[in-house]
């Protein structure tokens, strides 16, 4: 792996494409890459995709002086062992797969996970890093992977919008981390009171008439037409306070 302040050598960015023309010619034996018009454009598209991302890596591991340490870091699947981490007073062991996990110099880590889909639902994170609740993974990641390897410096995580090559860092300050706790907390006393309203959000008209919340759900087009009303007619019970806690007040988060 290049150093944070060396950039990725001409023959690394050639096997990179040779890997890239490997997998089209697979692809296209399997025919599912359309003729060979289509698949020209294709690879057009993915080289520059692909060139575009090395640009950014260079970027960003000279800004933050970053190592690579580990592509999709899996943990708590088969005889991979579970992370442990205490949590609003609360020991849990979790499991999942991290996208990539680098280090930094000072200690730290970040903790990147690559979107290959718009952008637009990282918009607010600046004003609201958690997302009304619906963003806790990657910070949870984050710490309990840094309790793994004993790094005690700056934390960071990092949404990396692959298509739109671009990247949204959410720095796990003390403020975050509180704010964590409360969430992460609030879901847990949710789920020990059975708690699991449906908060339907706002209504939208793309890609279909529905509402924010349910527009990738199963049950969407079964499920009565009516529920942004039962939501209004339920939310202000108070023992509905911890999924108020976790939606931060707001009517348009799951």
């Amino acid at each position: 792996m290049p150093e944070p302040s060396q950039r990725w050598s001409p023959g690394q960015r050639a096997r990179l494409l040779d890997i890239l023309d490997e997998q089209i010619k697979l692809d296209q034996a399997r025919g599912v890459t359309g003729g060979e018009a289509r698949t020209r454009l294709l690879r057009q598209w993915l080289v520059t995709e692909m060139l575009q991302f090395l640009e950014t890596d260079d970027e960003l591991r000279r800004l933050h002086r970053l190592t690579p340490w580990a592509a999709e870091f899996t943990f708590g699947f088969d005889d991979h062992s579970a992370l442990e981490g205490l949590v609003a007073g609360r020991s849990l062991r979790l499991r999942g797969m991290v996208d990539r996990v680098d280090l930094t110099a000072d200690g730290g880590l970040m903790v990147i996970d690559y979107k290959g889909g718009s952008g637009r639902q990282f918009d607010k994170l600046d004003i609201d890093p958690l997302d009304g609740g619906r963003r806790l993974q990657l910070p949870l990641y984050a710490r309990v992977v840094a309790d793994k390897l004993d790094r005690d410096g700056p934390r960071i995580g990092l949404y990396w919008l692959t298509r739109e090559n671009q990247v949204r860092t959410m720095a796990l300050d003390d403020q975050l981390e509180a704010d964590l706790e409360e969430k992460v907390g609030a879901v847990l006393e949710g789920i020990d009171e059975g708690l699991f309203p449906g908060v339907p959000g706002s209504a939208i008209s793309w890609p279909r008439v529905t509402f924010e919340n349910c527009r990738y759900c199963d049950f969407d087009r079964i499920c009565p037409t009516d529920r942004q009303s039962e939501w209004e007619r339920v939310k202000g019970d108070p023992d509905l306070k911890p999924v108020e806690v976790v939606i931060g007040g707001t009517e348009d988060r799951p």
